[in-house]
């Protein structure tokens, strides 16, 4: 029991450790099962271990630690087991927040999916080279796609005539270079079909933190109904 394991666990100087008041420091009923397992393959079958566990110290400290153990047999039989003890809790403690920081993004990510979802109008993003990085439902079905990994990271020149790709690609250069956005813009598009589609088209450049254009945001409210409607 060195002075670096007093300090990892708090110890007193005098303190004389012992496997059942070791196995105490750990957090929780069921990583001390867990631990007490770990002991008794090592020692029987001579199995080592190699795990992260969160104690709580001698003076109430709650800390991550990782511990290495093994056996050493001597003719057949383990006449001692040894290992390490490193102090993690900085490190565990960046990995749980990165992981939280990750689920949080999953769950905005999820909700604004589920906004842009319900809203009748066609909504994308794309990064700087026009590919589309995010799609709502009803950009994936004017597409004549079924689900979005079959227009994701995709152009309009992927998705439609050469003549459309060609406009579409243009206004986004436009709002690229210039920094500013196309609102309610008048367009048509001809489909696959034939079938010629009008709608309200707005771009808009999308920043990161610093203040950069790194895409747009796109948005197009089809009018085609009310076209046909002043034609007749």
């Amino acid at each position: 029991w060195t002075s670096v394991m007093e300090k990892i666990y708090e110890t007193p100087v005098d303190y004389k450790p012992s496997i059942d008041n070791i196995i105490a420091f750990y957090k929780n009923d069921d990583i001390k099962q867990v631990m007490t397992v770990f002991l008794k393959d090592c020692i029987i079958k001579g199995k080592p271990w190699d795990v992260d566990a969160e104690i709580i110290t001698h003076k109430g400290t709650e800390r991550w630690i990782r511990v290495k153990g093994k056996a050493e047999y001597y003719n057949g039989e383990c006449v001692r087991v040894y290992g390490t003890v490193q102090n993690i809790d900085g490190q565990k403690k960046i990995e749980q927040l990165l992981l939280l920081n990750e689920k949080r993004l999953v769950d905005e990510k999820h909700l604004l999916q589920t906004i842009i979802d319900s809203v009748p109008v066609n909504i994308y993003m794309k990064d700087l080279q026009s590919r589309k990085t995010l799609v709502n439902k009803s950009e994936i079905h004017f597409c004549g796609k079924t689900n979005e990994e079959d227009i994701l990271g995709k152009t309009d020149f992927d998705l439609s005539s050469y003549e459309n790709a060609m406009l579409s690609i243009k206004e986004d250069q436009y709002v690229f270079e210039s920094g500013k956005p196309i609102l309610d813009k008048e367009t048509t598009y001809t489909k696959n079909d034939g079938s010629v589609h009008w709608f309200l088209t707005s771009k808009i450049p999308y920043y990161n933190d610093k203040h950069e254009t790194i895409g747009l945001i796109g948005i197009s409210y089809d009018i085609t109904s009310k076209k046909l409607q002043n034609k007749t």
